[in-house]
């Protein structure tokens, strides 16, 4: 399933990512949800450290855990939102187009709603949880794979300043 919320247009991303998460990414353009609206990797950036190695695939996947967080906690409500957020790249492929490069990156997202990821933790945690004799860990993460809710996720990158 794709995630059923995408972070509007103007709620800026660099600002939203360092005031929310303090994290200070050499970014500009949009949320990166189609190639008009890519996030743009900027290597020139005033954040960069010209004397340090620039590693444009660790800005990449940074901003993309980070998406993640601002659709599934920050901007939604306490009741509905998730935890335990993890994620994996599925594909990759480079996309030239008007004389940029186009990073274009797809990922399997899976997490907890945040009540399940709570209550599942309370049974690991509890007097009878994990460590007892009569927990069943095998039941617990059958538990947990049952709760686990799957996303499909779409990422376009400008990455014309360091290709």
């Amino acid at each position: 399933m794709k995630i059923p919320y995408r972070v509007p247009p103007s709620v800026n991303a660099r600002q939203e990512l360092l005031k929310t998460y303090e994290v200070d990414l050499p970014i500009e353009g949009g949320w990166g949800y189609e190639i008009d609206d890519a996030v743009v990797i900027n290597k020139g950036h005033h954040s960069v450290n010209p004397k340090l190695p620039f590693h444009g695939v660790s800005v990449e996947r940074t901003f993309v855990l980070h998406r993640l967080f601002v659709e599934l906690i920050s901007m939604r409500p306490r009741d509905d939102d998730y935890s335990g957020i993890k994620w994996k790249p599925r594909s990759q492929r480079l996309i030239r187009k008007d004389g940029k490069s186009y990073d274009q990156l797809h990922c399997d997202a899976s997490a907890l709603r945040t009540q399940d990821f709570e209550a599942l933790k309370a049974i690991w945690t509890g007097p009878n949880g994990h460590g007892s004799p009569n927990f069943d860990e095998e039941a617990h993460m059958q538990m947990h794979e049952q709760k686990l809710v799957h996303f499909e996720c779409e990422y376009w990158f400008d990455v014309t300043s360091f290709i």
